[in-house]
This record gives C-alpha cells, sequence and structure tokens, in this order.
C-alpha cells in the first residue's frame, strides 16, 4: 500500500484484505507464528458473547499472559474495552509495527514508549487518559489516530513525534468535542502530509496551520477551516 492510499483510505481500512483470517483463538499455536493478530474478545463475538463475567476475564487473563511472548507478531487489533493491565502487556510486545486499540479503560499509556518500531497507531475511545506521557517515545511513528480522548487538552507531546506523517483526531458521535489547548505542537513537525482535527480549540491561534494548508489532506472543523483561510488570504494582500 503506498503512502497516498494510506492517506486516502486509512492504514487500517477494513475493506482491505490485511486481517482477513488471522483472528486466533489464545490456545491456537497459530498465534505464535503470525505476524498479524486480531484478538477477539468482544461482546460482538458471538463465541464470546454467552459467556459468564468469569470465563471471559479468564480468557483474557490468558491472552495478557500470552501476549509478551508472540515474538513473530507485528500487528496487533483488539477488540475489546482493553484495561490497563490488558494495555501494558501489549507494550511488552517491542517488536510491533502496527497496533490497533478499539477502544480502552487506560489511565496511563507510559509503557507506550517501549514501543521503539511502532509505525501505526489507532486508539479509540479512551476517557478516562489524562496524559500524553509516555508517547514521544514512538520515535518511528508515521500514523496516529487517536479518537475521543475527552479528557485530555494538552497534546503537546504529539510535537515530539518527529517522523509522523498523519495525525488525525476525531470524537465520537453521542460525545462532547475533544478541547484541545492549542495548536503550537504543529510546528515541530516537518513531515505532516495529513491532519484531521474534530476538535475544538482553546486558544483560537490558528497560525501553526499556516504552512499545512496546500497538504495532501487537510480537514479542520468549519470554525477553524474560515479563520485560517481568511487569515492566509489577508497575508498574500498584504505581501501583495
Amino acid at each position: 500500500m503506498n503512502d497516498s492510499t494510506k492517506l486516502m483510505y486509512g492504514f487500517w481500512n477494513f475493506n482491505l484484505d490485511f486481517w482477513k483470517g488471522n483472528s486466533f483463538k489464545y490456545d491456537d499455536v497459530r498465534i505464535f507464528d503470525t505476524n498479524v493478530l486480531i484478538v477477539d474478545t468482544s461482546a460482538m463475538n458471538p463465541e464470546f458473547y454467552y459467556m459468564s463475567t468469569k470465563q471471559k476475564k479468564t480468557i483474557r487473563n490468558h491472552w495478557i499472559n500470552a501476549l509478551p511472548h508472540l515474538k513473530d507478531v507485528e500487528y496487533l487489533m483488539t477488540t475489546h474495552q482493553i484495561d490497563q493491565e490488558f494495555f501494558d502487556a501489549i507494550c511488552q510486545m517491542k517488536q510491533l509495527k502496527g497496533l490497533y486499540i478499539k477502544w480502552g479503560k487506560v489511565e496511563s499509556i507510559l509503557n507506550l514508549q517501549n514501543l521503539q518500531n511502532l509505525e501505526h497507531l489507532y486508539f479509540g475511545s479512551n476517557p478516562r487518559l489524562k496524559s500524553l506521557d509516555g508517547i514521544e517515545g514512538l520515535k518511528k511513528i508515521e500514523y496516529l489516530q487517536i479518537e475521543n480522548f475527552l479528557s485530555l487538552n494538552d497534546f503537546s507531546k504529539i510535537g515530539e513525534l518527529k517522523s509522523l506523517k498523519s495525525f488525525v483526531i476525531t470524537g465520537s458521535v453521542n460525545s462532547p468535542v475533544t478541547k484541545m489547548n492549542d495548536l503550537y505542537f504543529l510546528e515541530k513537525l516537518e513531515h505532516l502530509e495529513e491532519i484531521v482535527l474534530g476538535i475544538s480549540l482553546v486558544n483560537k491561534d490558528t497560525t501553526p496551520l499556516h504552512r499545512f494548508s496546500k497538504i495532501e489532506r487537510l480537514i479542520l472543523p468549519t470554525q477553524i477551516e474560515k479563520k485560517l483561510f481568511k487569515e492566509i488570504s489577508e497575508n498574500k494582500k498584504n505581501c501583495g
């Protein structure tokens, strides 16, 4: 998949065959050989739906114990609401290049800094998280998408991700918009080709977006977009 396709459709597009056939049970020996793995222990899985709470917890604990030992897995997807213990187990998989977390109740991502080889990260709804401490350790990250981080306002750590090509932050349909303190962290990012911001700004300064006005994909809230291009137009007139 070339970079343009990734930007247009998203690296994690389910219409591609990337994940097909890679959902295994924890006791399937194939989990030790695959490089793509789906841990499907959500209530949407028919096999999992009718299990007791105790049975579900037992299976998830098996995965917590197994994940750090799956040395061939480079791309991992989780479908259930992961807790801190499950997240920390994932962060022992230092060979990971891609991680898709559908949603979680994680309070600290400090151990994310262990995933030095990570290039792609999707982190779905996780309203408990209040700090991005740890994310600055992702030196190879190129594609970052986060959703519904409602307790988080300070995104300055994103500015440390020097390899970042795509930054997407969105909310969910039924939740308030994420409030972002400011956009100044964008000034540190030299390689961005895609910015998607489903946010509201506390500091309304859109100056950091000026140099990104012609990148391959820029999607902004209407209010921010109008302000940005009004400023750019006025700057051109002043320079003319």
